[in-house]
């Protein structure tokens, strides 16, 4: 289904931590159709010194009854842009536009499916750990959420509540392992075994992305990765958050969209560097 732009009230704000927080939106137009992956471009619906709107990953939907009423975002307050987003209070409105991109596809076959995430990059992992256990709820699913220190673990009582195997690494060892997300991988391997056939979800900066692109690729399992782009539109038009891919057939390279041809791509396409 195409995208659509509502105007959207703010339903709640809730902090998470000292600079990130959950703001839960009445989109039902956007929430209805949404995948894990998608994201939804944000800005205020009235005048707004901010000119340009900001890209933000779909991290769940909700409601009352069978169809999806709300819709979360997990945002970290960086420049004036997402300040004025979190200053908000309920009842003022924003407008939505979404869902675009493509998101993540449940791997069909995977002897566990792995969503590794850095800070804020665990944003998707809600709504995809109910779409994997929706598929395949016999397989394990683990969620590896890396943080510089405890309070930027974000979401993992959520995540654990919906099935997910939870294990959390810290830099300052203040929660979890003392170490990366990446650190964790070996205790994914000792309890489900050998990771060839385990399906890999990556979210977060582009060094976690490149690291585990790796690690996949040492393994031998499908990965795959949301990118990250600085966007100007969100729809591919101004062509501001371009990769490198290989071409098909692994001879040469072009450039893909990220809010268009992604934001989720498949590790063994994409190019670093």
């Amino acid at each position: 289904m195409a995208a659509v732009v509502v105007n959207a009230p703010v339903v709640e704000r809730q902090t998470l931590s000292g600079d990130c927080f959950l703001l839960r939106l009445g989109a039902p137009e956007v929430a209805r159709q949404v995948s894990p992956g998608q994201f939804v471009m944000l800005r205020l619906a009235r005048h707004s010194p901010v000119l340009l709107s900001r890209p933000l990953s779909v991290s769940d939907v909700g409601g009352r009854g069978e169809s999806p009423e709300w819709l979360d975002l997990l945002i970290q307050v960086r420049r004036e842009g997402t300040q004025v987003l979190a200053d908000l209070a309920p009842g003022e409105e924003v407008q939505v536009t979404g869902p675009l991109g493509f998101g993540f596809t449940v791997v069909a076959g995977a002897t566990a499916h792995v969503c590794i995430g850095g800070g804020v990059g665990v944003a998707p992992f809600p709504l995809l750990v109910r779409a994997i256990r929706r598929h395949d709820e016999a397989t394990p699913t683990y969620c590896l959420v890396g943080g510089p220190n405890a309070d930027r673990l974000l979401l993992i009582e959520g995540l654990s509540a919906l099935g997910a195997r939870v294990l959390t690494a810290t830099e300052d060892g203040s929660a979890g392992l003392r170490g990366t997300v990446i650190d964790l991988l070996p205790q994914v391997e000792k309890e489900v075994g050998l990771l060839g056939r385990v399906a890999f979800y990556v979210a977060g900066p582009v060094g976690l992305l490149e690291k585990c692109a790796q690690a996949a690729k040492e393994r031998g399992a499908r990965c795959q990765l949301s990118m990250e782009a600085r966007m100007g539109c969100g729809t591919g038009l101004c062509q501001g958050c371009v990769v490198k891919v290989r071409n098909p057939g692994g001879e040469g390279w072009h450039y893909r969209r990220v809010c268009y041809e992604g934001p989720v791509m498949w590790a063994e396409d994409v190019i670093f560097g």
